[in-house]
């Protein structure tokens, strides 16, 4: 995990240095090359969330939440910092667009610190039941317990596949509903989101609109959803609600498109005003993080203490299916309503 995070500072320095220089006469390149940098930054921001969820799956769920709380934070910090660019509109684009690198660099340093400071703490005793030596938890000896028990999370990814098979095939339930959660999520938010537009003769609202009423929105209703979790577990562990919930949230789908969809005459009358499009949007972002971090909670539970680990990391990967197939279908889904307009 600390090679993700050298690897995510990597890719943001040298976007960092292309932000501050004058671009204007290769803008094409400029594109290309940020482009290159920020797939990088991805991967690792991948491979980080993956480990995460999988250590945090060894211990109480509560630690779960926080980190999937974390992602819903993420989030809101960027939509506010959308709204002070809007504000700061005399503000130079080149001190803008600076600012929010240096800003994700700084954040992923402290994350690095963080993971750091965590690692040569004593870890819990749950550790010791996943074939960890005993010996190795003294606390004068941290660095031989964290090599025994890297090596020990390698041995059972890449050769004991089996067992990731027989933990799938124990959280395959979990899998279709976080599946279908983030799809629905994506193609939603923000591709089919983002094409509407505020009814209201007011342009400063106008301006805000999307920042506010979809962005900061869907991310701080997505956090309430998360943080309840907490406290409030339902439906319970395979319930067969849980995939009802998450299938019921396909009818948002055509619910946005009744709203004012890049001022289609086809949706007026239907659900143009703004706060109906606002309680969709509270809606999507408030199922979303509530349902994931439920699911991702059970989806470790599930199994036994041994491979927790791999539960928790499976359940990033699920995650990530759902997101990669829901951008997919959002791209034609978007492009299909945009040649009706």
């Amino acid at each position: 995990m600390i090679g993700a995070h050298i690897l995510m500072i990597a890719s943001l320095i040298p976007t960092l240095a292309l932000a501050v220089v004058d671009t204007s006469s290769a803008r094409l390149s400029f594109f290309v090359i940020t482009l290159i940098f920020m797939a990088i930054g991805n991967f690792g921001s991948s491979v980080l969330a993956g480990s995460s969820l999988g250590l945090s799956a060894l211990y109480p769920s509560r630690c779960t939440v926080l980190l999937l709380c974390g992602w819903s934070m993420s989030g809101i910090f960027t939509s506010l910092l959308s709204i002070f660019s809007i504000w700061s509109n005399h503000g130079s684009p080149m001190l803008i667009g600076s600012s929010y690198f240096t800003i994700s660099i700084l954040y992923v340093i402290v994350s690095c610190v963080a993971y750091y400071e965590v690692l040569h703490k004593k870890l819990p005793q749950r550790f010791k039941s996943v074939g960890i030596n005993e010996q190795s938890t003294r606390q004068d000896d941290q660095c031989q317990l964290l090599q025994e028990y890297q090596e020990y999370s390698v041995n059972v990814l890449w050769k004991k596949m089996d067992v990731v098979k027989n933990v799938f095939y124990e959280t395959i339930y979990y899998a279709i509903v976080l599946f279908v959660v983030n799809f629905v999520t994506l193609v939603c938010f923000p591709a089919l989101a983002s094409l509407t537009k505020s009814n209201s003769d007011n342009t400063t609202w106008n301006e805000y609109f999307l920042p506010v009423g979809l962005f900061l929105n869907f991310n701080v209703s997505d956090l309430i959803g998360r943080s309840i979790t907490q406290k409030l577990r339902w439906p319970k562990a395979d319930h067969a609600l849980l995939v009802v919930l998450a299938v019921a949230r396909i009818v948002l789908i055509p619910a946005l498109l009744c709203c004012n969809v890049a001022s289609r005459p086809l949706a007026e009358g239907l659900m143009p005003d703004d706060f109906g499009f606002a309680f969709l949007i509270t809606v999507l972002g408030f199922s979303n993080g509530y349902l994931i971090n439920l699911c991702t909670i059970y989806c470790s539970a599930q199994v036994n203490d041994e491979w927790k680990e791999i539960a928790g990391a499976l359940s990033a990967v699920y995650q990530c299916f759902g997101v990669v197939s829901g951008s997919i279908f959002s791209f034609f889904i978007a492009r299909a309503v945009l040649s009706v307009v």
